[in-house]
C-alpha cells in the first residue's frame, strides 16, 4: 500500500490537487490583496532594477510580464505564487529522492509541507518573496545532492542561476547558500564539491545576476543601513531577538512535527541503524545547524533582529527530509497521513471561505482581505478622481487602489523616487490615506514625501474630505480614507 501511494504520480496528483483547490479559492474570492501582494500590484508599474530597499525585485519583474497578458490585480499573482509553490514542490520531492533513495520515504518528506503553517496557510493567503524563497531552497537541496554524487558544470551553472535569482526573490536566501557552502568545508566526503572549479563559476553567474540589482541598492542606503531597514523592526534587545528565533523555529514545523511524531512512531521505533539515510542526516543536519547559527549572528552587527517563521524557510526547510531520514522505508502508514493531512487541508479550505462568510464584525486582526475598497474607489471617484497619479503613505492602500485605478500611477511615499514610473499625462492630483476617524489630515510624513519626491504644493487649491465604506458583512467595521484632490496637475503629481 505505501509502494503504491508513494508512486510520483500519486504524489504529485495530490500536491497537484491541493494547489489548485487553494489556486481557484483565491481566484473566485474576489480582487482584494493582502500586504505583500499589495506591495507586488504597487511596485509592477513600471520597470527598475529594483522597488524596495527592504524587498528585492524579482517577483515583481516576473509580474511585469504576466500583467499585459492576465491584467492587473490578483490573477497574475496567484498564477505566479502557484507556479512557485508549485515548483517548490517538485523540486523538493526530487532533492528528497535523491537524499533519501526511496520513493515512499521521499513521499513522506514532500507531503509534509501542506501540514506545515507557513505552506498550508500562510504561503496561501498572503506570501509572494517567500514563495520564491522556498522555491531557491529546494532547488538547491536537490543540487547539493546532485553535485555531492557528480561534480558536472552544468549542475554548477544551474547552481550559480538558483543563487543569483533566489537572492533576487529574498534577501535571505544569502545565508542559505553560505551555509551550504560552509557544510561542504565542514564534511571532508564535500570538500571535493566547494573546491571544485565549478564553484568558481557558481559564484561569477550569481555575482553577475545579483550586481544591477546590488548596485542600485548601495545607491540608495549603505550596506549597514540596508541591512537594519530588513532586519529590525522596533527595539528588541539581542537576548529577545534570540528568543524569538527560538519560537519562530518551533513554529515554522507545526503543526506537522506534532502530528508526524505520533503518526510514524512505529516507523521510527523499527528502523535499524543500517536503514538510516546517514547521507542527509550529516550533510543537511549540518547544513540545518550552520543556517540556524548565520540567522543567530544576525544580532551582532545589528541588534534587534525581527525573526519570524517565514525566515524559517531557508534554515529548516530540510527537516520533513532529515525526519524522513530516521523512518523504516517498509513501515510507513502513508494512507493513515494522508488522511490527517485530508482532515487539514478541509479545515484550512474551510477557514478562508468561512472567514469572509462571517463579514467584518466577526473576523478578528486586521482582515485585510476584507477591506472594502471597491466602495472606497467608487467614492474617490464620486469625489471628482478621475485619473492621475495617486500617492499614498501605505503599501496595502497603494495597491488595492491601483487594482482598481489601472489608467492612473499610484506612488508610496516610502519608497525611492522614480520606481513607480513617470507620470502617464496632465491628470488630476490625488493624495490618499488609510483615515482612523473620518476628517483626520494627511500624515505630515504623507505631506513631507509627497513634497520631497513630486514637488507637490500643499498650499494649493484642494478639494478635502473622506470616503466611508463598511467591512463585508458588518454593521460596526467599516474603513475610512482621507483625500486631498488637487483638480490640475501639482508638481510631478498629474
Amino acid at each position: 500500500m505505501a509502494a503504491r501511494l508513494a508512486e510520483p504520480r500519486m504524489v504529485l496528483g495530490i500536491l497537484a490537487l491541493w494547489l489548485l483547490l487553494h489556486a481557484v479559492l483565491r481566484l473566485l474570492s474576489g480582487p482584494t490583496l493582502g500586504m505583500d501582494d499589495a506591495e507586488q500590484a504597487l511596485s509592477a508599474q513600471a520597470w527598475s532594477w529594483g522597488y524596495r530597499t527592504e524587498q528585492p525585485p524579482l517577483f515583481t519583474w516576473l509580474l511585469l510580464l504576466l500583467e499585459p497578458v492576465l491584467g492587473v490585480g490578483h490573477v497574475p499573482i496567484t498564477v505566479l505564487r502557484y507556479l512557485f509553490l508549485g515548483s517548490c514542490c517538485l523540486a523538493y520531492w526530487q532533492a528528497a529522492r535523491l537524499w533519501l533513495g526511496d520513493d515512499e520515504r521521499a513521499a513522506v518528506a514532500v507531503l509534509a509541507l501542506p501540514a506545515m503553517y507557513t505552506f498550508g496557510w500562510y504561503a496561501q493567503v498572503d506570501l509572494t518573496h517567500s514563495t520564491v524563497l522556498a522555491t531557491a531552497v529546494a532547488i538547491l537541496l536537490w543540487l547539493a545532492a546532485r553535485l555531492a554524487r557528480r561534480q558536472s558544470y552544468l549542475d554548477y551553472l544551474l547552481l550559480g542561476v538558483t543563487l543569483g535569482l533566489g537572492v533576487l526573490g529574498k534577501w535571505n536566501f544569502a545565508l542559505a547558500g553560505l551555509a551550504l557552502v560552509l557544510t561542504g568545508l565542514v564534511l571532508p566526503e564535500l570538500r571535493r564539491v566547494v573546491l571544485h572549479p565549478g564553484t568558481l563559476l557558481a559564484a561569477t553567474v550569481a555575482l553577475l545576476i545579483v550586481l544591477p540589482n546590488a548596485w542600485w541598492l548601495l545607491g540608495h542606503k549603505s550596506v549597514g543601513d540596508a541591512g537594519t531597514a530588513v532586519l529590525v523592526r522596533g527595539t528588541r534587545s539581542q537576548l529577545a531577538s534570540l528568543g524569538d528565533l527560538a519560537v519562530a523555529a518551533l513554529a515554522f514545523a507545526q503543526p506537522w512535527l506534532v502530528l508526524a511524531a505520533i503518526l510514524f512512531l512505529p516507523s521510527l521505533r523499527r528502523c535499524r541503524q543500517e536503514q538510516v539515510a546517514w547521507p542527509a542526516v550529516r550533510v543537511l543536519g549540518t547544513y540545518v545547524a550552520t543556517a540556524l547559527l548565520l540567522h543567530a549572528l544576525l544580532v551582532l552587527p545589528f541588534g534587534g533582529v525581527n525573526y519570524s517563521e517565514r525566515w524559517m524557510i531557508g534554515p529548516l526547510l530540510p527537516l520533513p527530509i532529515l525526519f524522513a531520514a530516521f523512518l523504516a522505508p517498509q513501515h510507513l502508514p502513508i494512507g493513515r497521513w494522508l488522511v490527517a493531512l485530508a482532515v487539514l487541508v478541509t479545515i484550512t479550505l474551510g477557514l478562508r471561505i468561512a472567514i469572509p462568510l462571517a463579514g467584518g464584525d466577526a473576523c478578528l486582526g486586521k482582515c485585510r482581505t476584507l477591506y472594502p475598497f471597491d466602495a472606497i474607489a467608487g467614492g474617490l471617484r464620486q469625489a471628482g478622481f478621475q485619473d492621475g497619479t495617486v500617492v499614498v503613505g501605505g503599501l496595502h492602500l497603494g495597491g488595492n487602489l491601483r487594482v482598481r485605478m489601472p489608467d492612473s500611477r499610484l506612488v508610496e511615499t516610502s519608497a525611492p523616487p522614480g520606481v513607480f514610473g513617470p507620470p502617464t499625462g496632465n491628470g488630476q492630483c490625488l493624495l490618499a490615506w488609510i483615515s482612523l476617524e473620518p476628517g483626520t489630515p494627511p500624515p505630515p510624513e504623507l505631506l513631507e514625501g509627497a513634497q520631497a519626491k513630486l514637488g507637490i504644493d500643499p498650499e494649493l487649491p484642494a478639494r478635502r474630505g473622506t470616503v466611508t465604506a463598511a467591512f463585508p458583512g458588518a454593521v460596526e467595521r467599516r474603513l475610512s480614507v482621507g483625500y486631498l484632490l488637487f483638480e490640475q496637475p501639482n508638481g510631478e503629481c498629474r
